[in-house]
């Protein structure tokens, strides 16, 4: 179910182009050589093909409501929107530092420090390197996010990458439920975050 799941409803492309294009060949060869079955046989890939790229249209996955609510975030702390950022949090929500297994900040705690988004740590810009998205269950995806950012008061972008965990609630919205904050530049982010 995974591998369905990665490259058919999350990343049809490639297994829907694949599938065309090997119809195209068996159609035009059977046109050639005059040959039914291979007329036969590209219908059915092209139906395939097409089947493939309608279900990853169709269908969104937890990995995919994962990876818009990170964007979202993402675009909104840069425009210093603390409210839509505090907003993608479930109640719940925890922060670690460097290991999902370090011990976590609470929402409170991450809300306080959204804060200084719109003034001492505002971002003068931002570019997402790395943002992967994997659906864990029907109610959980998971991003794996970097990017090279760049604070007002700094001296030059800084790599950062993330792990986010995004669940549906029981309202059916999707919200962040657990952030691991890995690295700062080639090191765990400072205890005193």
């Amino acid at each position: 179910m995974e591998l369905f799941t990665r490259y058919v409803l999350e990343n049809p492309w490639p297994l829907g182009v694949l599938l065309v294009a090997v119809a195209v060949g068996l159609a035009w060869s059977g046109l050639q050589a005059v040959d039914r079955r291979r007329l036969v046989a590209a219908g059915v890939m092209a139906v395939a093909g097409a089947a493939v790229l309608a279900a990853g249209k169709a269908v969104v996955t937890s990995g995919e409501h994962a990876r818009a609510v990170v964007i979202e975030i993402v675009d909104a702390a840069v425009a210093a929107d603390i409210t839509t950022v505090a907003a993608a949090f479930a109640d719940d929500a925890t922060l670690s530092l460097g290991s999902p297994n370090n011990p976590g900040f609470s929402k409170d705690a991450i809300t306080r420090r959204l804060d200084g988004l719109a003034g001492r740590y505002r971002i003068k810009s931002n570019r997402v390197t790395r943002l992967d998205a994997t659906t864990v269950t029907r109610d959980r995806g998971v991003v794996d996010l970097a990017c090279l950012t760049e604070p007002t008061l700094g001296f030059g972008p800084v790599p950062t990458s993330w792990v986010v965990h995004v669940d549906r609630q029981p309202d059916g919205s999707w919200k962040i439920t657990h952030v691991t904050w890995v690295t700062m530049g080639t090191r765990a982010p400072p205890r005193s975050w």
